[in-house]
C-alpha cells in the first residue's frame, strides 16, 4: 500500500471524502487498520426536549443504529486506537450504551471520560443557554496515552461564536478540533471521520500533516467539504501553529 487502501472491490484513496452511508462504507475497511475516530454523529435524532419543544424521536432508533456503528468504530480500529465523539446531553447515555452492546464482555471498548468545550458565548436553549459542547472520549483497554499531558483537565475554554457558523449550521471548532487530533495521533497517522460533514476534522488534519478518510452521507455537504479541505494548508509540519488558534 502506498497511497490508499486496497479494499474487497473498491480502493478508498487516502486523505479523501466517500460519499455514502457509513454503515455500508465501513465494512468494507480492511480490520484494524484506523489510528483514531474523531467525529460528529447526527446525535440531535434521539429527540427530546430542547428549546422548549418535544421531538417524537426517542433514543430508541438511535441506540439500535449507533449500536451498529460502534461494531464498525471497534473493528476499524487498531487495538491501541481511541477516539472522540461530539454529542449532547440527550444522546450521551446512548452512546455509553452502544459501547457496551457492541463491545466483546473481555475485550470492552467504552466510553472513558467527558470533555467539555466551553464555547465562552451562549447558544440556543431555554430556560438555561447552554453554552458548552460534550465531547466523550473512548478507548480500548490496550489504549496508552502518548501525548494527553497528566495535567490536563476536561474542560477545554475556546471561543466560538455560535451561529455564525461560515460552512455548516453544526460546524465544530477548528481549534478544538486541532486539540483533539494532536492527544490521540502523530504525524502521518490515520483518522477517520464517519460522519464528515462540512469536513472541520478533515480540514485539520491535513494542515497538522496526519493522514485522513471522511466519509458524508449527503451529497451536497460532501461536495462543501471537498472544497473546504482544498482550501487547508498542508502539511504544517514544519510551522508552529498555535494549538487553539486554526484560521478557518
Amino acid at each position: 500500500m502506498t497511497n490508499g487502501m486496497l479494499l474487497d472491490d473498491i480502493v478508498f484513496d487516502l486523505d479523501t471524502i466517500v460519499e455514502g452511508d457509513c454503515l455500508e462504507l465501513l465494512p468494507q475497511l480492511p480490520d484494524s487498520c484506523i489510528d483514531a475516530i474523531i467525529t460528529d454523529p447526527p446525535f440531535a435524532i434521539t429527540g427530546g426536549l430542547a428549546n422548549g419543544r418535544t421531538s417524537l424521536i426517542d433514543d430508541q432508533f438511535f441506540l439500535y443504529w449507533f449500536t451498529d456503528v460502534v461494531r464498525q468504530f471497534i473493528r476499524v480500529l487498531k487495538p491501541e486506537g481511541c477516539g472522540f465523539l461530539w454529542c449532547d446531553w440527550r444522546s450521551e447515555s446512548a452512546m455509553v450504551q452502544a459501547f457496551s452492546k457492541a463491545s466483546e464482555r473481555y475485550d470492552p471498548w467504552y466510553i472513558a471520560q467527558i470533555i467539555y468545550h466551553d464555547r465562552e458565548m451562549v447558544g440556543m436553549g431555554s430556560p438555561f443557554r447552554n453554552q458548552v459542547d460534550r465531547i466523550l472520549f473512548f478507548r480500548g483497554r490496550k489504549f496508552q496515552n502518548r501525548f494527553i499531558p497528566n495535567t490536563q483537565s476536561n474542560i477545554i475554554r475556546d471561543y466560538w461564536y455560535y451561529g455564525k457558523h461560515e460552512w455548516h449550521d453544526a460546524e465544530k471548532s477548528p481549534g478544538v478540533t486541532a486539540k483533539l487530533v494532536r492527544w490521540i495521533t502523530d504525524e502521518n497517522e490515520l483518522v477517520l471521520d464517519p460522519f464528515c460533514g462540512s469536513g472541520t476534522v478533515p480540514f485539520v488534519c491535513k494542515h497538522l500533516g496526519r493522514h485522513w478518510l471522511g466519509m458524508e452521507i449527503d451529497s451536497e455537504i460532501a461536495e462543501t467539504a471537498k472544497r473546504r479541505v482544498a482550501q487547508s494548508p498542508a502539511p504544517a509540519l514544519s510551522i508552529n501553529v498555535p494549538q487553539m488558534e486554526l484560521a478557518l
